[in-house]
């Protein structure tokens, strides 16, 4: 099986400043707390879905 790649908190940080230059907007992150409980809710999800007990 192919393992997922999963944005990480640098990959999402580099996105979003290269988005801001491109199209405009406010830098900064308000709250990157947050922001790690969004990625990681991604990765969370995907690996109990594929270890979730199947049903008949």
């Amino acid at each position: 099986m192919l393992q997922p790649w999963f944005l990480d908190i640098d990959h999402t940080m580099r996105l979003h400043r290269s988005l801001i230059e491109a199209y405009g907007g406010s830098e900064g992150i308000r709250d990157v707390g947050l922001l790690h409980s969004a990625l990681a809710m991604s990765q969370s999800t995907f690996w109990w879905r594929i270890s979730a007990p199947r049903s008949i």
